[in-house]
């Protein structure tokens, strides 16, 4: 069966002088994984094949209120009144990033000051468009911050939360014309294939309010190279959630060097956390994924339980303890 368009953005692999098939090519791990509902993952992964630019822009299909719940565990681990830093490692468009500044803020209150966030990612791009504080947004995205429309995440404790009101819809920030001109791909910034919107059809500019929000910034670096913790800090977190997958299919030992390097930087600080994602989780599932999930527990990385996060009030939700890991200090 040949893919041959996708919704109002007409894309034709015949076009284009391609003939892929969902038999003629094997599609990765992260084409196959990437940022999709699970009814629609298998086209978005046709997508990014049929287009080349994709293979440096997959378009803006990271989600800001994601409808599991780390962002809300995070805040709910850490101590308000101690120090802490949240580094997000492969920080995309900075969705995750301003996503954990919000719950910070909701959980914390005044004391959301005592903790810094850092978006780290390796395209320039990025991390440019990042620190205008600027994102594209689809309808689906408001509406779950609003907790309208969308049943199918009420499971989810951040749903409905009030986080649309951290939103303010504007015009494309000049800075993005100004990337646009150096990268002419990140024009797919303002599609989004998975949800078959596009800018002024369910798709718009949004600044993030940043009164009271933890200090947040971005940097352009390989996450491989950004573990070294922040000495200011008593407690570390980082986060690679859906992008460490992408180091598994260069490397499947980049992804367990990252857990050795961040416990052998970590020696001093008073609680260390992992986060990762859906990516990684299904990576897990497989013959190889199973043996380096028992490297990393062999290391002294163990998952915060289901039980520990409903002591916290997080309820119902499976997957949020499986996404995130502390380092026993007693390794």
């Amino acid at each position: 069966m040949q893919i041959q368009s996708y919704g109002n953005y007409g894309y034709n692999n015949s076009k284009m002088g391609l003939n892929i098939s969902r038999k003629e090519k094997k599609r990765s791990f992260g084409s196959l994984c990437a940022d999709a509902t699970p009814n629609n993952q298998d086209a978005y992964a046709i997508y990014t094949l049929i287009c080349p630019d994709f293979s440096k822009m997959k378009c803006s299909s990271t989600r800001i209120f994601r409808e599991l719940s780390s962002e809300l565990a995070i805040s709910k681990l850490l101590n308000p009144k101690e120090k802490s830093e949240i580094r997000i490692l492969g920080s995309s468009d900075g969705s995750e990033a301003w996503a954990y500044a919000i719950a910070v803020k909701e959980e914390m209150g005044e004391n959301a000051k005592n903790v810094n966030i850092q978006g780290i990612d390796i395209a320039p791009y990025m991390t440019d468009l990042s620190n205008t504080g600027c994102l594209v947004l689809s309808s689906i995205e408001k509406k779950y911050a609003e907790g309208t429309g969308f049943v199918s995440y009420d499971k989810s404790p951040l749903a409905g939360k009030g986080w649309h009101k951290y939103l303010t819809k504007t015009q494309r920030p000049e800075k993005f014309n100004e990337i646009l001109e150096k990268y002419p791909y990140t024009k797919y910034m303002e599609c989004d294939p998975v949800v078959n919107k596009s800018i002024g059809n369910g798709l718009d500019w949004y600044e993030i309010n940043k009164e009271g929000l933890p200090e947040v910034k971005f940097e352009c670096a390989d996450m491989r190279n950004c573990v070294k913790p922040n000495e200011n800090v008593d407690n570390q977190v980082y986060v690679i959630a859906n992008s460490a997958a992408y180091l598994i299919e260069k490397n499947p030992n980049d992804f367990i060097k990252l857990f050795q390097d961040i416990k052998q930087q970590n020696k001093d600080k008073k609680n260390v956390y992992v986060v990762v994602g859906n990516l990684e989780n299904r990576f897990f599932n497989s013959l190889r994924g199973m043996m380096m999930q028992a490297n990393i527990n062999s290391l002294g990385f163990d998952h915060v339980s289901e039980k520990d996060l409903k002591k916290l009030g997080i309820k119902g939700n499976k997957e949020a303890a499986s996404k995130i890991y502390k380092l026993n200090s007693f390794n």
